[in-house]
């Protein structure tokens, strides 16, 4: 199986994420790096890459099958972090974050493949919420150092997603105001971390989507949500599983005894459960491996219709690796640092 595309285009990622380091003063420069090393410490994240790409490939697709049927195509990112990710020990293992390539791939895709030179001007409006301040101002001078044109449309936004996103979502309601002509789509990337108070809230997920039409993309760290829930007991267990999940989530996974450890199948289908409760039919989950088990899942849900949603993930499964070790001597040798999986 080839994976000459796949590292195609983490090499990209990598090369206009160093072009972007380069733009930066040296203390703008310190900071990141000073950040992403607390972040990162000594370990390797090579795992996020796959979650990154996945939420490359999808954006094309939304974007260009999304100007057929919406006036205005709208992203959400609802943990967006300072724009740049680091995936591996050394300082320049650094590839796009969220947020830029959100800003930036249609317009590389869109060069580079025909079919989709009409999504070159991306999205409509960005809203990029952060919720730590060193963090969000420092997405702000990244953005304003990298990008050109158009910065207007791009919105970060300081504070917790689950207290963000109402404000939102109510602004976004009252510019379509129930009109078929002036309606908007919604792309919504939420990368949590696996702690329990950084997870989307069950209500402020199902508002978003009851206002408006929206795709989600979240990733779901299954066994660290796990951990955590398990860590609980009783009322609180409960409790903390009705905020994530929604109500009646202890009874239909028949974890009445509170004693129970949740596993992660138990994260994962509770949320497959909850996608379904707020009208999603279609929920994909995409395992990605770390060592000898799945550290986390990439949750895809759509309202749309077609095989197009199908096909998207047949491509991310057969166009990038699953397997941790070869994960990782890809995206070396897309950045150079090594010639040969063999070598690896």
């Amino acid at each position: 199986m080839s994976y000459d595309r796949f590292k195609e285009h983490l090499s990209e990622m990598h090369r206009k994420a160093i072009s972007i380091l380069k733009l930066l003063n040296e203390e703008e420069q310190y900071r990141l790096k000073n950040f992403l090393n607390k972040c990162y410490p000594s370990q390797e994240h090579y795992w996020a890459v796959k979650k990154l790409f996945c939420h490359a490939m999808y954006i094309p697709m939304f974007l260009i099958i999304g100007r057929r049927h919406f006036k205005k195509l709208v992203y959400i990112d609802t943990h967006a972090g300072p724009g740049l990710a680091k995936i591996g020990r050394g300082d320049n293992e650094i590839i796009l974050g969220s947020p830029l390539i959100s800003i930036f791939w249609p317009s590389v895709i869109a060069q580079r493949v025909r079919r989709f030179s009409g999504i070159i001007d991306g999205f409509d409006e960005l809203y990029l919420i952060e919720k730590d301040q060193s963090i969000e101002k420092l997405l702000r001078n990244i953005i304003n150092a990298a990008v050109g044109h158009n910065v207007d449309k791009i919105i970060p936004c300081l504070g917790d997603c689950n207290t963000k996103l109402p404000k939102i979502i109510s602004e976004l309601s009252a510019e379509s105001n129930g009109n078929r002509i002036d309606r908007i789509l919604v792309y919504l990337f939420a990368d949590p971390y696996g702690k329990l108070e950084s997870q989307l809230k069950y209500n402020v997920l199902k508002s978003l989507t009851e206002e408006l039409t929206v795709d989600v993309m979240m990733t779901v760290m299954s066994v660290n949500i796990a951990r955590g829930l398990s860590k609980l007991k009783g009322l609180d267990r409960e409790r903390s599983m009705e905020i994530i999940f929604g109500e009646n989530v202890i009874e239909t996974l028949n974890l009445k005894d509170g004693a129970r450890t949740i596993s992660p199948n138990h994260v994962i289908q509770a949320y497959k459960r909850m996608m379904g409760s707020i009208g999603y039919k279609k929920v994909k989950f995409i395992p990605v491996e770390f060592a000898k088990g799945t550290i986390y899942h990439v949750m895809l849900a759509t309202k749309g219709k077609g095989k197009w949603i199908d096909n998207y993930v047949d491509y991310i499964r057969n166009k990038s690796p699953q397997d941790y070790d070869m994960l990782k001597a890809l995206f070396l040798q897309a950045i150079g640092k090594q010639s040969s999986i063999e070598q690896y």
